[in-house]
């Protein structure tokens, strides 16, 4: 992770004319106005849940303590941004996972590699390592909009499984029985889950979607999914660098037009190894923070049953059909379903507890009944949008390639 400036680095200003350049071409691709795509993201939700967050792993710490941290990270995000077309909001969230994982590597530990984190609107889903010839960094790349997609999702999934509150807890049914009996009687969930992948496919910004506030009682779960989400998603580039697929002597291609830009590129057999990597360093990020251990996992498990959704909803979109067997397998990282089962698998090797192995897989299934249900409800739809002409933005156009 690197906050400094570089002012007088040019390895790593060469890193910063590469990350410029592409969020240039992909903003323009996209047909966005960066200005109006960050400017788009509320601000007062977003500091509602850094508070939440703040909260959670800061017990006996007064509001007003957290608040004054807040803007206190805030501005340090701020002079940590790459280049103008970040958030600082969404990269505060980066870096504080960052952080976490590289303070808790075992003393005299170094990473191979020192990682970037910057966003472009790339219609990817899978963030991608970018790499400059001779340089020590490595650029990771992730969809500008993955982050307010993966808020917005959380909210819906929290708000379709069945809640009990008492005076000294909140707690959630895995029971297939009252899971349907929430479902039918709530529907406003399923609406909300299409209105943020049509967002996300047909607007190209899942921040298109309408604004909200969950409930309180849904606090504590969304937040769970949407912190394991974020977690996650830092931890498997981090993976990546560990497992060494970020060295020198990785395969790439030649990317972009600069000069000396090279993608690293990966197969399945890393991205199961990085996603191994990303479970461990997820649980002890998550129950560091106070998590569950039933609950670190969640949100890794919903963001790869999200990935598969995207990948449908812009197929038949785009083509009318659902992908292909040959367009699966033709891709670079594994499908969705088995990096689930992977993660489950490598948290029961890691020696969790029975109980919390057989928690966390109650609530897997769970999960998977709300997201079916919202396919359900969603794929009839995508098909008159297609018969209608309604296609992916132009982000998302060579997804299937």
């Amino acid at each position: 992770m690197a906050t400094d400036s570089g002012a007088g680095d040019p390895d790593y200003q060469r890193n910063l004319q590469l990350l410029r350049e592409l969020q240039l071409s992909g903003y323009a691709e996209a047909g966005l106005d960066p200005a109006l795509f960050l400017a788009s993201r509320p601000r007062a939700e977003f500091d509602a849940r850094m508070l939440d967050l703040l909260k959670t792993i800061s017990p006996g710490v007064s509001e007003q303590a957290l608040r004054e941290q807040l803007h206190k990270d805030g501005a340090e995000s701020s002079g940590a941004a790459l280049t103008e077309f970040e958030d600082p909001r969404m990269l505060g969230i980066l870096l504080r996972f960052a952080k976490q994982i590289e303070d808790g590597m075992a003393p005299g530990k170094k990473l191979p590699a020192q990682l970037l984190f910057g966003t472009v609107p790339s219609g990817r889903v899978n963030a991608m390592a970018v790499r400059m010839k001779g340089s020590r960094y490595r650029l990771i790349i992730l969809d500008a909009g993955l982050f307010g997609f993966a808020n917005l999702v959380a909210k819906a999934v929290a708000a379709a499984l069945p809640v009990t509150i008492s005076d000294k807890s909140t707690s959630y049914s895995t029971l297939p029985a009252e899971v349907d009996r929430r479902l039918a009687s709530h529907p406003e969930p399923l609406a909300r889950f299409a209105d943020v992948i049509l967002a996300y496919v047909v607007g190209g910004n899942p921040q298109r979607a309408q604004a909200y506030l969950p409930t309180p009682d849904l606090v504590p779960f969304s937040s769970s999914l949407r912190a394991g989400i974020e977690a996650f998603v830092v931890a498997h580039e981090y993976g990546h660098c560990l497992a060494g697929h970020f060295d020198d002597s990785a395969e790439t291609q030649q990317f972009g037009m600069m000069p000396g830009a090279e993608r690293i590129l990966t197969d399945w057999q890393k991205e199961f190894e990085a996603d191994g990597m990303a479970t461990l360093l997820t649980l002890k990020i998550m129950t560091e923070r106070g998590y569950d251990p039933a609950l670190s996992l969640i949100g890794a498990d919903l963001f790869f049953a999200c990935i598969g959704l995207v990948y449908e909803t812009v197929s038949i979109l785009q083509t009318g059909q659902s992908r292909t067997e040959e367009q699966v397998r033709a891709r670079s990282h594994p499908p969705p379903a088995l990096r689930r089962a992977v993660i489950y698998e490598i948290m029961k090797q890691a020696g969790a507890p029975d109980e919390a192995y057989a928690a966390a897989t109650d609530l897997s299934q769970a999960m998977s009944r709300v997201t079916d249900a919202f396919w359900a409800e969603l794929e009839p739809q995508l098909h008159r949008m297609h018969a209608e002409g309604v296609r992916p933005a132009p982000a998302w156009q060579d997804e299937l390639a």
